[in-house]
């Protein structure tokens, strides 16, 4: 494990991955996550955001299941003309949902974020998993993500659940995705 959770992580491939925080800047621990009147209020500005699909977990081995995502992810990026991004977390989400000792990752941070631009992400987002952010509901998830990209695509496992008490699920997604107008495919479980 990288880094006692002040200092940063620092990578030894410049460009294989980008720190974010919650807004989008690059990120500085400890910043604050922006609540629906900073993101309404963002939204007025004309800004340009980068236009993406995003493949959202925790990746901490990039098994065969998460190669049949990252498949998915570059196909839908290929259809729509947008940035194919793995969005994963600094932190394991256990760590905070638990609350328990730090759960180890099946693989260095390096190592996976390697083979996540191997099998199909031209760019890998990392983000605090915080209690903040573990308490945004499905809603808040949802604009959190067109806050920070021009959304065109989410692919998930077809079991994805997001939002606080995990509220959030594909069914949903597709509804705000129709709203937003975003693509999301939900990938069906691996059997081998």
């Amino acid at each position: 494990r990288h880094g006692d959770g002040g200092e940063g992580v620092h990578l030894p491939e410049e460009g294989l991955w980008e720190r974010r925080d919650l807004r989008g800047p690059p990120l500085h621990w400890g910043a604050s996550i922006p609540n629906n009147r900073d993101m309404k209020q963002d939204r007025a500005k004309k800004t340009t955001k980068p236009a993406a699909v995003v493949a959202i977990g925790v990746f901490d081995g990039v098994h065969l299941g998460h190669r049949a995502l990252l498949k998915a992810l570059k196909g839908l990026a290929r259809q729509t003309g947008a940035t194919p991004v793995a969005l994963t977390f600094r932190n394991h989400p256990e760590d905070v949902l638990a609350g328990g000792p730090r759960v180890p990752f099946l693989l260095e941070r390096e190592a996976s974020f390697r083979l996540l631009k191997k099998f199909g992400a031209a760019k890998v987002n990392l983000i605090p998993f915080t209690k903040a952010f573990a308490r945004k509901p499905a809603e808040g998830f949802v604009d959190w993500l067109c806050h920070r990209f021009d959304l065109k695509g989410v692919v998930g496992g077809a079991d994805f659940r997001f939002g606080r008490g995990a509220q959030g699920d594909v069914a949903y997604l597709r509804q705000e995705g129709a709203k937003h107008g975003f693509k999301v495919i939900a990938v069906k479980p691996v059997k081998v």
